[in-house]
């Protein structure tokens, strides 16, 4: 189980470090990123800004859906899908009508959440394991403070054009790597010296 644990906690790990700052880049520069397929499409930016959310959270549950399948419980996993199908049917019916493109971006962001928290709670009770390591903590505040407060900034500050994009994305990339590579040297520090990181 332990071994089982730190597999999971690393590759959890691994999957945020990437994937947190692109998430949250969309997110705040949602307009900029529809604006490629034509003006057309202005009119998703707040579905995108949703779903890149909710992306997040799945993200951050790492692969506890194959963590649950390979540990022989692929019933539970047959179950929740089933539930999220028939939350993500219900909410589209239910808000389609009232908010349009949006209410499907809130059903399918709720369905994303719910499956993932069913699998995590699950894994948790049944297999005693959790995704979030000591690492965990460090590399998500890093990357919302430098790409997500940062964007939000910007995005306030000087708008969603590309150039503007092109600076926060040169500065944010510059903060997150510098605060990754602090972090990685206190705990290399905290190693050696027997003392925990964390």
């Amino acid at each position: 189980r332990d071994r089982a644990r730190e597999v999971y906690r690393t590759s959890t790990l691994w999957l945020v470090a990437p994937s947190w700052p692109f998430y949250l880049s969309l997110a705040a520069f949602s307009p900029l990123a529809l604006r490629v397929f034509g003006e057309g499409f202005a009119g998703g930016r707040t579905a995108l800004t949703i779903l890149s959310l909710a992306m997040l959270f799945s993200v951050a549950t790492g692969p506890v859906m194959t963590v649950l399948v390979m540990s022989g419980r692929s019933g539970l996993n047959l179950l929740n899908t089933g539930v999220g199908l028939a939350v993500n049917v219900g909410l589209n019916l239910w808000l389609i009508p009232r908010l349009g493109i949006t209410g499907a971006a809130v059903a399918w962001s709720a369905s994303i959440v719910l499956v993932n928290v069913l699998a995590l709670v699950q894994v948790s009770a049944l297999l005693k394991l959790d995704p979030f390591g000591p690492g965990f903590a460090r590399t998500a505040g890093a990357a919302l403070a430098c790409y997500g407060g940062l964007g939000l900034l910007t995005r306030v500050a000087f708008g969603t054009s590309v150039p503007a994009f092109v600076v926060f994305g040169l500065v944010a990339t510059a903060a997150y790597d510098a605060s990754k590579y602090l972090l990685s040297r206190r705990s290399c520090s905290s190693v050696r010296s027997g003392k925990p990181s964390g």
